[in-house]
């Protein structure tokens, strides 16, 4: 890596969702290709990846670590969540999840009381 940051980041090729399995990720808009997202179509273009729940993806002393946790999924916030709940009560108590919710797309009214249910507050 440029950056020399191999021994505290590794590249997982995978979008994390509710299940495994095999998701299409549709390219983002040709402005801002940061808006490729498993859950609508913004582009032409699309490719199938691997899928899975960020718990099968993260190894466990990564999780036992992870004192922030970024989710910004264009839209596929509640599939993170919902294959994030077995997780959720295990995360550090001074752990944080930080996420972008688009109302539209992602049913923040459902995210929030999900989480509260769970323990975490908004």
């Amino acid at each position: 890596m440029r950056n020399r940051v191999e021994s505290i980041v590794r590249c997982v090729h995978a979008a994390v969702s509710d299940s495994a399995g095999i998701a299409t990720l549709y390219e983002g808009q040709q402005d801002n290709i940061g808006t490729a997202s498993i859950v609508r179509a913004t582009g032409n273009a699309s490719e199938k990846v691997r899928s899975a729940p960020l718990e099968a993806l993260l190894l466990p002393a990564e999780i036992a670590a992870a004192r922030v946790i970024k989710i910004d999924v264009e839209g596929a916030e509640w599939l993170v969540l919902k294959g994030m709940e077995s997780l959720l009560p295990r995360l550090r108590s001074d752990g944080e999840i930080v996420m972008e919710i688009t109302p539209e797309l992602s049913g923040a009214n459902s995210i929030l009381e999900f989480l509260t249910r769970h323990g975490w507050n908004a």
